[in-house]
């Protein structure tokens, strides 16, 4: 299979919520290891488009209908919880549960925070997940189990429809950086030293 892009994961997404194809099926042809490496690279580009952000620009709503970057991204990190969970609960492990997220639009999104915070939390929600991912995957035994949203999915059906909301985040927060109404960055200016007179 060719390498899990985000124009593959774009056809993959058009597939499942335009035709109607089943996640795990589309996702039966691959590896858990490409999964988890195009799930790696997502992150990485969402983490990388916060860089050198303000609080200002992280906190930035174009207007009351769209989400600023920090909503968007605290959502992502938030929504991770149920990828989390399944793989607990489709590998019958015992381990604990993250606290569920609200099953809304938007469920989880925080104002007010700012790069390095979302930064620090995205790297630990991708840490944690790839933990669990690595503990409970098992190919003989991920089986379909029915997940509340999706249906019937496998863990590797759970991480790219993880991957497919993540990407679909990734061009959001992409779009909203381009937005010509988004704040430029402020440099300090330096302090001129005013003329001596001899």
């Amino acid at each position: 299979m060719p390498e899990l892009d985000t124009t593959l994961l774009e056809q993959i997404a058009y597939a499942i919520f335009r035709d109607g194809k089943p996640i795990s099926d589309l996702a039966d042809g691959y590896t858990i290891d490409e999964l988890v490496r195009a799930y790696q690279n997502i992150r990485r580009g969402m983490s990388r488009l916060l860089n050198g952000l303000t609080t200002e620009q992280i906190n930035f709503n174009p207007d009351p209908g769209t989400y600023s970057l920090s909503e968007v991204v605290s959502h992502l990190i938030a929504a991770q919880g149920n990828t989390y969970n399944s793989f607990i609960d489709i590998a019958s492990s015992t381990r604990p549960h993250i606290d569920p997220v609200p099953r809304s639009p938007g469920g989880g999104a925080e104002k007010g925070l700012t790069a390095p915070i979302l930064q620090g939390r995205l790297q630990k929600a991708a840490d944690d997940l790839l933990l669990i991912i690595q503990e409970t995957y098992r190919p003989e035994s991920d089986k379909r189990v029915f997940v509340p949203q999706i249906g019937e999915v496998t863990q590797k059906g759970v991480l790219l429809f993880d991957l497919v909301h993540s990407l679909d985040h990734l061009k959001q927060a992409q779009a909203l950086r381009r937005s010509p109404l988004f704040p430029a960055r402020h440099e300090p200016q330096p302090e001129t030293q005013p003329d001596r007179q001899p």
